[in-house]
């Protein structure tokens, strides 16, 4: 390992040699045509030069980052921000780490779990944000932080002993079978809402999410042989947008009349809802209302509605994880904790060790 100070067409250079790989940094320096200015360049460049060469000793050894190690957290945070959507809270993150204490000036290496403690208290308690929005800021802090233990600038993550902000449990609503049939017998007006509709039925049938309904075309779905272990002849084969991973997903005679006749394989499946730039839960909530659904449902709502009446028809989640292209069980298991109908079947498992049931039977075979 070397690094060294050249200069090329009057510019200063870091001419590094690590790991046998030859690169040259530029230090962004352009050498004055003043003999002392120049001279004076020269020493900031061999300043350069050292912090370079511990910088990469420390990373060969698995040191701590002396150099970046006396960044401060606002400093580093906006760092990792850059080029981040805006909504993201990673993005949002910085503003309220900007208005904490010492405006986020201190160094990441001087963190302390309490620091990070009393980062949680102000999101929760001085910000006026929900407990949702304050949890997964406080998120994003552990994500800077977890970023800068693997960046080797600092040695441990001060927020591995601090207790994250719950998420609180939402009401997120499913569709029954009853309010399916009511859907399908309720028409939405114009040709938007009308595939609206359709998209939405056939989401209900195949758990797949609103940005993979828009970009569906019938290359995404492969007819297969009907044979003993498959008894469906149409299959999603699709690349998931959010995930990047392959769903397969067979097409029930539901799904199917929903999009057939099949077209060629580049056309999209839903071809007004692909090219439309339109928000269309709108559309959603007003069909829910008129026939007479009370629930707020949206897109989303058609892909735990999948989840919840496989669960009940005793699916193993494993199934439906692979079904719906949750890349974790945890995930899948949310849709699992609050179904009445499968809390029913469990208690209506236990063994009747009072005899109850027996009775109930004897009782009603007597009156008959």
């Amino acid at each position: 390992m070397s690094v060294k100070v050249r200069v090329k067409r009057n510019r200063v250079y870091l001419d590094v040699i690590q790991n046998r790989v030859h690169h040259w940094e530029s230090l962004g320096i352009a050498l004055s045509a003043d003999t002392a200015e120049r001279k004076e360049q020269l020493k900031l460049a061999d300043i350069c030069r050292a912090k370079r060469e511990t910088q990469i000793l420390c990373g060969q050894w698995n040191l701590t980052d002396p150099v970046n190690g006396r960044k401060t957290l606002i400093e580093y945070a906006r760092e990792l921000a850059e080029g981040v959507n805006v909504k993201a809270p990673l993005y949002r993150t910085v503003k309220y780490i900007e208005q904490f204490r010492d405006n986020g000036n201190i160094q990441l290496s001087q963190i302390t779990a309490e620091w990070v403690s009393d980062f949680q208290d102000y999101l929760l308690n001085d910000t006026g944000l929900s407990q949702m929005t304050a949890s997964h800021y406080a998120t994003s802090l552990r994500q800077i932080l977890n970023k800068a233990v693997k960046s080797r600038i600092i040695t441990a993550d001060p927020a591995d002993t601090v207790k994250g902000i719950p998420i609180p449990e939402t009401n997120k609503p499913t569709l029954t079978i009853e309010e399916l049939k009511r859907l399908a017998d309720t028409p939405i007006n114009g040709k938007l809402g009308a595939e609206v509709k359709r998209g939405f039925l056939f989401a209900c049938n195949t758990g797949l999410r609103i940005s993979d309904i828009t970009t569906l075309t019938w290359g995404d779905i492969e007819q297969r042989q009907v044979n003993d272990r498959n008894e469906y002849p149409y299959w999603i084969h699709k690349m998931q947008k959010k995930t990047k991973h392959y769903v397969s997903i067979p097409l029930n005679e539901n799904a199917w009349s929903l999009i057939q006749p099949r077209g060629f394989s580049t056309a999209y499946v839903f071809p007004t809802l692909a090219v439309s730039g339109t928000h269309t839960d709108q559309y959603i909530k007003d069909w829910a209302k008129r026939a007479g659904i009370e629930k707020v449902i949206s897109w989303h709502t058609a892909r735990r509605t999948v989840a919840t009446l496989q669960l009940e028809n005793g699916v193993d989640p494993f199934t439906v994880e692979r079904m719906l292209g949750h890349t974790k069980i945890q995930t899948t298991a949310i849709y699992a904790h609050s179904t009445d109908v499968m809390k029913s079947k469990a208690v209506d498992g236990l063994p009747d060790i009072l005899g109850v049931k027996e009775q109930s039977t004897e009782t009603a075979g007597g009156n008959a």
